[in-house]
């Protein structure tokens, strides 16, 4: 086993070694958090983006990744500093870093790979302006009166058309067919909607829904068929977004409107 109880020995290189040692844990600490972090604004930005959930552009496997990358870091942390101080563990904390680092870059290079370019599989310009969705909406330059025309055009579009039926559906794919810029579009549903684009689109498939629970011709349907039918395309997200916009599950629902169970 490597001897690391000479970590402490008085030397001229103590003071080196500690600050080293400290310098490296605070590094790693920090840039998990704000690696954490930045995987967090991303999940949340795409809301003003795309209606619908993917693991392909969540980054859920990354912010997994991120997390135990910095739990086994910690914990080899005070392995190493047992080993300092005593014989407290019975093996070499270097042989399963070296194992650490080989698993961790086995799985991210997995995972990197199949990963998709985010925003080219959801947009397909490359307008440096329309990245910019964070920006102060008073630097737009949208003025209240054409705010108001927007959102009704957006509305009225909605209504007619039905877009939300298609599970893919981007805020892209909607300024494209209504010739409002998509950062006009974010900035509308914000300010005057006061929904994101996922809540938005989402709240018509709920409505969707339920008019085909009312309707007998689906009485034969399942509730799932009737949910990816309606343009979501996740059970999970079907089930959570429909209950808290009604406050039932959809067997709920549907059961108390029409007597229908399944």
């Amino acid at each position: 086993m490597r001897d690391l109880r000479s970590f402490f020995r008085p030397d001229k290189l103590i003071s080196l070694r500690i600050v080293y040692s400290i310098t490296f844990f605070f590094s790693i600490t920090i840039y998990s958090i704000l690696s954490f972090i930045e995987i967090k604004h991303h999940q949340e930005n795409l809301k003003n983006l795309v209606s619908y959930t993917s693991q392909r552009i969540t980054l859920n496997w990354l912010k997994i990744l991120s997390i135990s990358f910095y739990a086994v870091f910690l914990i080899l942390f005070i392995l190493g500093g047992l080993n300092m101080i005593g014989d407290f563990i019975p093996f070499d904390p270097y042989f399963v870093i070296f194992g650490f680092i080989a698993v961790f870059s086995a799985v991210y290079s997995f995972y990197g790979i199949k990963q998709p370019v985010i925003f080219g599989e959801v947009f397909h310009d490359g307008e440096n302006g329309e990245k910019k969705e964070t920006e102060k909406y008073s630097r737009s330059g949208l003025k209240d009166s054409h705010a108001e025309k927007y959102l009704k055009k957006l509305l009225t579009y909605m209504e007619t058309n039905k877009p939300f039926l298609n599970g893919d559906l981007t805020i892209h794919d909607l300024a494209e067919k209504t010739g409002i810029a998509r950062h006009h579009i974010t900035q509308v549903l914000n300010e005057k909607y006061k929904r994101n684009f996922f809540t938005f689109v989402n709240e018509y498939r709920v409505k969707e829904v339920m008019e085909r629970f009312s309707e007998p011709k689906f009485n034969n349907f399942t509730i799932l068929a009737i949910a990816m039918d309606a343009g979501f395309n996740s059970k999970t997200t079907f089930n959570s977004f429909f209950k808290s916009q009604t406050g039932l599950t959809p067997s709920e629902y549907r059961e108390k409107m029409t007597g229908v169970t399944k």
